[in-house]
């Protein structure tokens, strides 16, 4: 199959060479939001004006978007965990492109 032989081949291939494998390392595009609900089209339509650069792979707080939150207690997302569900508002969300 097709599959197979697709399989096969990449096997002896390295990173580099195979094309099953895309590294995400380098420059984006990145633009920071307050909330996970304002990350589709409208926050990714446009010029990019209010986009900013950064380097991936890193921590975008380290970066001068948003603060960093260090905590030693309890991450700062209060109310029991609720996979998939999270905080709507104040919950920073960064946007790549």
């Amino acid at each position: 199959s097709a599959r197979g032989a697709a399989a096969t081949a990449s096997a002896g291939a390295s990173k580099e060479t195979s094309p099953w494998i895309r590294s995400l390392s380098g420059a984006w595009r990145f633009c920071l939001r307050n909330s996970p609900l304002v990350t589709g089209e409208e926050a990714t339509s446009g010029d990019g004006a209010d986009w900013g650069d950064i380097v991936v792979p890193s921590n975008w707080q380290l970066q001068g978007h948003g603060q960093p939150q260090y905590t030693n207690i309890r991450y700062p997302i209060f109310g029991p965990p609720a996979p998939p569900r999270t905080p709507s508002d104040n919950n920073p969300t960064g946007v790549y492109r």
